[in-house]
């Protein structure tokens, strides 16, 4: 990826944040990296947040932005998404980024979260994005995991975990059910 990439990337889905130290390997290295993660994982960088159907809401018809309860869910979705920078979208969707939370919490510092198809936010098993995509592919497949570990390690990165069940596990995100039930309500009352 070319310097000016890089910093486009930094504006447009980091926001000017300070890249985190895995990121900053994989920008800097994207034909290991990158490759690794299209070709063996499924995964790809977003250069936009809006390019993706999940966060865009694209996928929305006419009847569902007449539904005030389907509204009432895309207003909370789109409240929790301010929390959270995205910068990967897995192939069946899914997107996957930093979660700050109420607390702003600094990117370097920050759980990995995604949200799925379902509209679901759940918190990724790892400190590091790479970590936590090789947790989500491999579950608990230790064999799986030390086989994409080893992907990213011949890359340069490295990682101390040698299974998933060495990985960090964070709470649960319950943001979206309240302010879900908030717009909903607000909704009802016209």
């Amino acid at each position: 990826m070319t310097t000016e990439k890089i910093a486009l990337f930094r504006k447009s889905v980091l926001k000017g944040q300070e890249c985190p130290e895995d990121l900053e390997h994989w920008l800097n290295n994207p034909d290991c990296c990158l490759d690794i993660l299209e070709k063996k994982m499924g995964y790809r960088l977003l250069h936009k947040p809006e390019t993706s159907p999940l966060l865009s809401h694209s996928y929305l018809n006419d009847n569902d932005r007449k539904d005030p309860d389907t509204i009432a869910n895309v207003k909370a979705i789109n409240a929790v998404f301010a929390y959270i920078t995205f910068v990967v979208e897995h192939e069946d969707c899914a997107v996957i980024g930093y979660w700050h939370g109420p607390q702003s919490i600094d990117i370097k510092q920050s759980p990995i979260v995604k949200i799925n198809t379902e509209g679901e936010f759940l918190f990724l098993e790892g400190t590091t994005l790479t970590e936590a995509l090789i947790a989500e592919c491999c579950f608990d497949d230790d064999e799986s995991f030390l086989e994409k570990r080893g992907y990213f390690q011949s890359c340069g990165l490295k990682i101390k975990a040698m299974k998933y069940d060495e990985l960090t596990n964070f709470t649960p995100c319950d943001i979206h059910t309240t302010l879900y039930q908030k717009f909903k309500k607000e909704a009802e009352l016209g």
